[in-house]
């Protein structure tokens, strides 16, 4: 009979681990392998104590000396680059090229990355959202009331709605969300989270904005919520990083269907531009540009980049014929990252565009996948 212990088992089992893997890097290649590997996991073999293994040495394990004299030096803390970070088949790529790979269900749609490198992603099979560690290691996990997230401004803090109605923030470099009140509504309606503004949650220093899903009505506090004013009766869709910018969609004669777009500035509370063109503004991360795209059931006809003025038009893509833009996120302060599909889901491609039209670039595929109206093979960050 092997009369070891299984600790002494297990530190040797992490020595040899380490040393694998600090004198032998991964790579992208690594990390998909590591990716597969989880993706089997989750289907039903039994690799769970290799995993635990894994799970600690990677991010953590730093051997100094012989014997069994250990330091362990924390992990440096990681600068999350402003851009979209992409979920695709078990990997999440991040804006500066850097590869993590996740034990996530097949089915995600959204996720965010606070600027601290953590990763919250909302899991429909749970109902809960799940906060990983900036390698991908499980943290917490929170039931709520609806799998959707909403990113605050310079990612510093993330917010969903838990099963009591409250609006949970978690903010970057903070353990635990703070729960604010809930938004008003009438009956057990749930509301929308528009946007969350500001620091120090804990001390007070946030602001949600919150609504009825077509208007932004409220402004939540610790202390509780008080009506928004406003100019004119909008919704609030995206935040610029400074949070001085808001972009609004809003009711249109002229467009029911869509309705129109606008620039709000929140200190002189006006509208300062607006389109009926184009819908979904989304700031660059340096806050000069903006994206739009109009469609149906997920599926867009091309990709507007704008200044704040709304009118000049900096870029317009569209996919080839016979394609539909799925999804599309700025990739940096230049660049978009723009998935596309053909309506059979035959020819998935995840493509970096130049805002300036010079640069086109086939990041990955084309691959076979789902029907962009049903599926999401490529997930931007929120």
């Amino acid at each position: 009979m092997n009369d070891q212990t299984l600790e002494e088992r297990l530190v040797r089992s992490l020595d040899q681990q380490a040393g694998a893997v600090y004198d032998a890097p991964f790579g992208l290649d690594d990390v998909r392998d590591r990716a597969s590997s989880i993706r089997r996991r989750r289907r039903g073999i039994a690799v769970g104590a290799v995993a635990a293994v894994l799970a600690v040495v990677v991010p953590t394990a730093l051997l100094v000396g012989g014997g069994n004299d250990r330091a362990v030096d924390p992990a440096p803390q990681p600068v999350v680059e402003p851009g979209s970070a992409t979920l695709h088949d078990g990997v999440i790529t991040l804006a500066d090229g850097r590869t993590v790979a996740v034990d996530l269900p097949d089915d995600v749609t959204m996720f965010g990355v606070l600027a601290d490198g953590r990763f919250v992603v909302p899991v429909n099979e749970t109902e809960s959202v799940h906060v990983l560690s900036p390698d991908g290691a499980p943290i917490a996990e929170y039931p709520v009331l609806s799998t959707v997230i909403r990113m605050g401004e310079g990612h510093r803090t993330v917010a969903w709605t838990g099963p009591d109605y409250r609006i949970q923030v978690l903010e970057s470099e903070v353990a635990e969300p703070v729960a604010f009140p809930g938004v008003p509504m009438e009956g057990e309606a749930e509301g929308s989270i528009d946007a969350v503004l500001g620091s120090d949650c804990a001390g007070g220093g946030c602001r949600v904005l919150a609504g009825d899903y077509t208007t932004t009505s409220y402004e939540i506090t610790l202390g509780g919520a008080a009506p928004l004013t406003t100019s004119a009766p909008f919704r609030v869709e995206d935040v610029s990083p400074d949070g001085g910018l808001w972009t609004v969609q809003y009711a249109d004669d002229g467009d029911p269907q869509f309705g129109c777009s606008g620039v709000y500035d929140a200190a002189a509370a006006t509208i300062t531009a607006r389109t009926c063109d184009t819908s979904n503004l989304r700031f660059s991360p340096d806050g000069r540009h903006l994206t739009g795209m109009r469609g149906d059931n997920s599926m867009y006809d091309g990709v507007t980049v704008l200044d704040l003025d709304l009118k000049s038009t900096v870029l317009r893509y569209e996919p080839a014929d016979g394609a539909v833009v799925s999804r599309a996120a700025w990739a940096d302060a230049d660049q978009l990252l723009v998935s596309t599909a053909d309506l059979e889901g035959e020819g998935w491609t995840l493509s970096r565009i130049g805002i300036g039209g010079a640069t086109s670039d086939v990041v990955d595929g084309p691959a076979p996948g789902g029907e962009p109206e049903l599926v999401t093979e490529y997930v931007f960050s929120e």
